[in-house]
């Protein structure tokens, strides 16, 4: 080959690799370029101190006598006293109730009446010969029962008044009922003592609060959606019961208890139904606490947090004049004691930035903000050697245009709304939660491995009335 035709060689080849280079450059061009950033590592936070605060609950207990004559009408049995033998005075008695006990307030104290009838045998002799006469009454029992307080359970002490026969004692003689002139009521009394330990163990076991109040606040166990719209989800686990003096008057029973409890509340899904209720402490006789300061920290996980900032970005189409990129997923974590915000883009560049920066609240403008944001290390690398660091602008100035946000108006739509859900609240058929908030304001702000706690504090009169 001629020197002629190699160099007519060599110039079709160039061109041929100058048209594949065009074509190269052309795809190259029109697709999406990908950037690979190492992703910031997860690190373990910082252990915050942080233990879920004490706040008091006021629950009401009423009973009213009609109430506790039902219940002691159903637990009192129809035979009151039943002796199988003669004693040794040479008396056996019946007692049996016929009609249903009365219960009334007397000058703080609890007036009980019992209708009966009473058989009365009486056997008199000596040397081995006995006659037995009996006697048959109708009338009313009345007993006094003195009342204290001990650890949520009314305690009582009772003791026979007074006896008021409807009927006078008749004694049957040649199978005729004849009156008898000489006082019956020694008989009964003489018993007396049985009587009143019968009634005093019965009103024991009614008015022992403590079972009821343990087996109402099990129903708290059950996390309770306090806010649809912030997802807010609130549980209460009790730690002691402290009593008021008891109050009693014509129509009812009172106890005021305050209720100290850890009272948390967790942000998103619905959390995981509390252990059984265990140990709790009953103290009587302690001052009660009528408004009471909550502080209600709010936990809010990561999940959570990606999926709002997901829904608040996604979307969203950036700029710069050559190139056009759609912001399609936002992750958050914990790293070196920061935020992370990682953003996954979609259109000309493909791939994740990372944001990073610390949260923090500006309590003049109830504003929850992050402070020093800017790309991670990492990704600022990566950006300065690329030719992307006018879109990348543009990610970071949406950021730090959108990271302040106000709580002064969510602060009191989330109070109003507490106030609807929890006022009249029934965790359980006999309790009914009553709420009234009036005010509620931010307090710190913690940020963990989990996720973000925001702690509030909340004053308010709550309280559950139970009867």
């Amino acid at each position: 080959m001629n020197s002629q035709s190699k160099g007519n060689s060599y110039k079709s080849i160039a061109l041929i690799f100058f048209g594949i280079g065009i074509i190269l450059q052309v795809f190259s061009c029109s697709s999406a370029k990908r950037i690979e950033i190492p992703r910031p590592e997860e690190t373990p936070a910082e252990v915050v101190p942080f233990d879920v605060p004490t706040s008091f609950i006021n629950v009401g207990i009423s009973l009213t006598w009609a109430e506790l004559e039902t219940q002691v009408n159903d637990m009192m049995p129809t035979k009151i006293m039943d002796d199988k033998d003669f004693n040794k005075d040479g008396l056996k008695v019946h007692l049996t109730k016929t009609g249903p006990v009365r219960i009334a307030f007397k000058i703080n104290q609890i007036l009980i009446s019992i209708p009966v009838n009473a058989r009365v045998w009486y056997r008199y002799g000596a040397l081995g010969i006995y006659d037995i006469k009996e006697f048959r009454m109708k009338g009313i029992v009345n007993l006094l029962s003195f009342v204290k307080l001990e650890e949520c359970a009314i305690l009582t002490r009772t003791k026979i008044d007074k006896i008021n026969w409807e009927e006078s004692p008749t004694m049957q003689f040649y199978g005729k009922n004849v009156p008898v002139g000489y006082a019956v009521d020694p008989l009964i009394e003489m018993n007396a003592a049985s009587i009143s330990k019968s009634i005093d163990t019965e009103l024991k076991d009614l008015l022992d609060f403590k079972p009821l109040l343990v087996e109402y606040m099990q129903g708290f166990r059950e996390p309770i959606l306090i806010s649809e719209e912030y997802k807010l989800w609130i549980q209460v686990s009790p730690l002691a019961f402290l009593t008021t003096p008891l109050r009693m008057n014509t129509e009812q029973i009172q106890l005021d208890v305050n209720l100290r409890a850890k009272i948390k509340t967790t942000m998103g899904k619905k959390p995981a139904k509390n252990e059984p209720i265990g140990d709790i402490l009953f103290k009587s006789d302690a001052p009660l606490r009528k408004e009471i300061e909550v502080n209600l920290p709010i936990e809010t996980p990561f999940e959570e947090l990606n999926e709002l900032f997901t829904n608040q970005f996604k979307g969203t189409v950036l700029y710069d004049g050559k190139k056009d990129v759609t912001l399609e997923e936002i992750k958050l974590w914990h790293s070196e004691k920061k935020l992370i915000i990682a953003v996954r883009l979609e259109g000309k560049v493909k791939g994740w930035l990372f944001l990073k920066g610390t949260p923090k609240y500006n309590s003049e403008t109830s504003e929850i903000y992050l402070d020093d944001l800017d790309y991670h290390v990492n990704t600022k690398n990566v950006l300065v050697k690329s030719l992307n660091w006018m879109l990348s602008g543009k990610v970071l100035k949406l950021f730090k245009d959108n990271a302040k946000y106000s709580m002064k108006q969510d602060l009191e739509d989330l109070r109003k709304e507490m106030n609807q859900q929890m006022n009249g609240f029934k965790p359980h058929n006999s309790v009914e939660i009553k709420f009234r908030m009036s005010a509620l304001k931010f307090d710190q702000l913690y940020l963990t491995n989990v996720g973000l706690i925001t702690q509030f504090q909340m004053m308010a009169l709550m309280g559950a009335k139970i009867g």
